[in-house]
């Protein structure tokens, strides 16, 4: 789950966007992932999943993230003490919903706290993923007409749901997402094993990336890292995408000479100057455009505000 500050954050940015982007028409995707994000302070202790809809891997700014995440009950008192804790981690005390929030601002407020993000893309058709949004839909607003309380770490989760949200428009019972579904508990302690509570610990969002992997209907995956982390490793490689540029288009050497000054500072590689620049000598050089590219993501992923990335999309070839 999301930590108590950004809990808030998305909590109030759900409630301002949600209705629109559930507006009249639903809105259209080609692809969809399960996110996992690692784990952090406080109830994210065990990390937090969603599913993240988008056409282009590279356009996130075009997506939308759907998760099923704590909600208070307003007037409502906690339960004091280890208690309330023990109920709280346990369930079935606190209200649970489902929110739609733009992707890549959840992508970016985990790479702010420090945390990576893995994506899981899965083989779903186009009127597949159709299907899950309309079940999402359907979900989130019988959600918020009704006070439900059903969230417990662990079999009723931000990981269990979002699962079970994918499996209702799988068919094949072998190509469905595996959970510990408490409402059959039996049959899965027969089928998976001896030990109730390693799969119970499946349903912990960081600890089911690793089965994730596996999943047949997982076709491919991607790692976000830190901001911390990745503008460090992201610029020294930057620097070294920008060298070989150089040579393969015959950049005059001033330019190869100051290219460390050039990408390290934002108001500069972001720029519609620099950007048209690298574009243009990419268009008199046609074995450059993979290189060329892996620039142009670099810069986009380092860039901080949404409007930048917007930005920068528009020079992806």
């Amino acid at each position: 789950m999301r930590s108590n500050t950004v809990g808030l954050l998305f909590l109030t940015v759900t409630l301002l966007i949600s209705p629109k982007l559930w507006a009249e028409e639903d809105p259209h995707f080609e692809k969809v992932a399960i996110g996992i994000a690692s784990p952090g302070p406080g109830v994210s202790m065990f990390g937090h999943a969603f599913l993240l809809f988008l056409n282009d891997p590279k356009k996130k700014s075009e997506s939308l993230a759907a998760q099923y995440n704590i909600s208070e009950v307003e007037g409502q008192e906690r339960a004091k003490w280890f208690i309330g804790d023990a109920m709280d981690f346990l369930g079935y005390s606190k209200r649970f919903q489902l929110q739609i929030v733009p992707g890549l601002a959840m992508i970016d407020q985990y790479r702010m706290e420090n945390r990576s993000v893995l994506l899981f893309y899965l083989r779903l058709t186009p009127q597949q993923i159709s299907q899950l949004l309309k079940f999402l839909k359907n979900e989130m607003l019988l959600r918020e007409k009704n006070l439900i309380k059903d969230y417990s770490f662990m079999d009723h989760n931000c990981l269990t749901e979002a699962l079970r949200a994918v499996n209702t428009v799988v068919p094949n019972p072998k190509d469905q997402l595996f959970f510990f579904n408490q409402e059959k508990k039996i049959m899965t302690f027969l089928m998976k094993g001896p030990s109730t509570i390693s799969l119970y610990l499946r349903n912990s969002p960081f600890v089911a990336a690793s089965h994730l992997a596996k999943q047949p209907l997982v076709i491919s995956s991607e790692v976000i890292q830190p901001e911390m982390i990745a503008e460090s490793s992201a610029l020294v490689h930057l620097h070294d995408l920008m060298l070989k540029f150089s040579d393969r288009c015959e950049i005059p050497s001033t330019f190869k000479d100051n290219i460390g000054q050039f990408i390290g500072k934002r108001e500069v590689r972001e720029s519609l100057a620099f950007l048209n620049f690298l574009n243009k000598k990419q268009m008199n050089c046609p074995d450059s455009k993979e290189t060329y590219n892996e620039i142009i993501s670099l810069i986009y992923m380092l860039a901080d505000t949404l409007d930048e990335k917007m930005k920068i999309e528009e020079f992806f070839l």
